[in-house]
């Protein structure tokens, strides 16, 4: 079965994030990725833009975005209402099929929710709002009770420097260093913890499953 398929990475709009992007609407998912060279990227949308509604039907989760698309026949034009630098506008998109490729943006939502963790570009209002001296990196914004990242202690608030011996300077770094991981072998992160006048850096692996 070929579903419907737009190779993007969604998360939901949590207020943290809808805070530090300056929107005041809660409702919606951030698109933290687009597929280099994809339908996505090629349609216009960008990372960093909120998802507000599929064809004038409104999301309110990631979930539900996954699950509308996936409902929707592969080449269907599709209209994605979304908010971008506070601004509505709408993007038409025609569909792929899930199974068109091994998408990156797939493997990567697949892996995140794994591990447990949604993650955010570090932007300099989000360094200044969490206290970092950097204005690069990658930000865990949420970990799911219960999961691995939890396991391992992780928190909203860390910073993933590296994975894997590659720094991680913001999102396309970090999604190939996560996509280009093996199953079932360790992904090791270099972690960098904020206290109130002083940080710490760890590393620690984290076993992938096959």
């Amino acid at each position: 079965v070929v579903r419907g398929y737009l190779d993007v990475a969604v998360q939901d709009l949590t207020s943290g994030i809808a805070q530090a992007l300056g929107v005041s609407t809660k409702i919606g998912v951030l698109i933290q990725d687009v597929a280099k060279g994809g339908v996505a990227e090629k349609a216009g949308l960008q990372r960093g833009d909120i998802v507000v509604a599929i064809n004038n039907r409104s999301v309110s989760n990631a979930e539900e975005f996954r699950t509308r698309v996936a409902q929707t026949a592969p080449g269907s034009v599709v209209d994605i209402v979304l908010l971008r630098k506070g601004q509505k506008q709408t993007v038409r998109v025609k569909l792929s099929g899930l199974n068109d490729q091994m998408a990156r943006a797939d493997l990567l939502t697949r892996r995140e929710a794994v591990l447990g963790w949604e993650v955010q570009e570090l932007t300099p209002a989000l360094a200044k709002r969490l206290g970092y001296d950097v204005e690069m990196g990658v930000v865990i914004t949420n970990v799911r009770s219960g999961s691995l990242a939890a396991q391992y202690r992780l928190r909203a608030g860390d910073m993933i420097q590296g994975i894997n011996d590659q720094k991680i300077r913001g999102m396309d770094d970090y999604a190939d260093a996560l996509v280009s991981a093996k199953a079932g072998d360790d992904v090791w992160c270099r972690i960098r913890r904020e206290y109130r006048s002083y940080y710490r850096t760890f590393d620690l692996g984290i076993k992938l499953p096959k």
